[in-house]
């Protein structure tokens, strides 16, 4: 075997990339065991493996979160893709993405009791404890959740974001952020960050339909009646706040909430909004200022 020495040197290319591999992996482990020590004492984070791939990206497996109020949240794989992105702190990433699979987060046995704001603005027929929810099957929200950040010009940047949750419903959003600082610049900066379009859609895909038979069941009347009821309630809401909301709000809420399939809110400013401007103007101003739309579609 010694005397064919392309065999050799296969073999010794082979082990030092094992070993380099595995060295690279262990070293992995330990730091990102001491960076989730020290930037999240509160919360006892702990994972079965950690190692980077090939194509530039960590892996964890087996994650588990224990946080103060939330326990055993869990998450079969979380994925950082190419990770080298971030060694330049000056710089924002040309494309981040983050991918969670299997995110599982348990709901307690617990019926607490209707907060005082629903009673008060008529909401309280529509109010779920996860004593109920657990009732219905759902002992835990799971997911799998995408994460995606696009570099479109050196300060702005188009976020992705995708939450399936099978039954529980589909969370999509996208949105488009100006004057972004690079992570170096993050914490003093975060306020300049403008909002340039924001688009939230939900698809429902099996919960609301259970939930109406819930309510309309415990409060001993009809699902047509419980949703015109829920319609009116919200009718008054909007009418009493005298913003100037588009029509297409109260239209839209009422379609979805007399067959839930999907609502989808967008906000489109004339000019991109950043925090500090939005906290500066009357809120009036700020809802025409966002131009905020309902309808019933999905994603384009």
């Amino acid at each position: 075997m010694w005397k064919n020495p392309f065999l050799t040197v296969l073999l010794l290319l082979t082990a030092i990339l094992g070993g380099g591999k595995a060295y690279i992996d262990h070293w992995l482990n330990n730091s990102i065991a001491n960076t989730l020590n020290t930037n999240f004492p509160q919360a006892n984070i702990r994972y079965q493996q950690a190692h980077l791939s090939i194509t530039g990206a960590i892996q964890l497996e087996n994650l588990t979160i224990d946080t103060p109020t939330l326990q055993d949240i869990h998450i079969t794989q979380v994925t950082l893709y190419r990770v080298y992105q971030w060694y330049n702190p000056q710089q924002l990433p040309e494309n981040a993405q983050i991918h969670l699979s299997g995110l599982q987060i348990p709901l307690n046995d617990a019926a607490p009791p209707i907060p005082v704001w629903l009673n008060l603005f008529g909401y309280a027929p529509y109010y779920v404890t996860p004593t109920e929810l657990r009732r219905l099957g759902y002992l835990s929200f799971n997911a799998d959740v995408d994460i995606q950040a696009i570099r479109q010009t050196e300060q702005q940047i188009r976020l992705q974001a995708l939450i399936d949750g099978g039954s529980w419903g589909k969370l999509q959003l996208q949105t488009t952020l100006e004057n972004v600082p690079p992570p170096a610049q993050l914490q003093r900066s975060a306020q300049q960050i403008a909002l340039a379009e924001l688009t939230l859609s939900f698809s429902e895909q099996g919960l609301l339909k259970q939930l109406w038979g819930l309510w309309a069941q415990r409060n001993d009347t009809t699902i047509d009646l419980l949703q015109e009821k829920l319609i009116q309630t919200i009718q008054t809401g909007l009418a009493q706040t005298k913003l100037p909301f588009d029509a297409s709000l109260m239209q839209s809420l009422r379609r979805f909430i007399q067959n839930p399939t999907h609502l989808r809110l967008s906000l489109k400013p004339m000019q991109a909004l950043s925090l500090n401007k939005m906290l500066q103007i009357p809120l009036t101003d700020l809802v025409q200022s966002l131009r905020l739309m309902m309808d019933n579609n999905t994603f384009e």
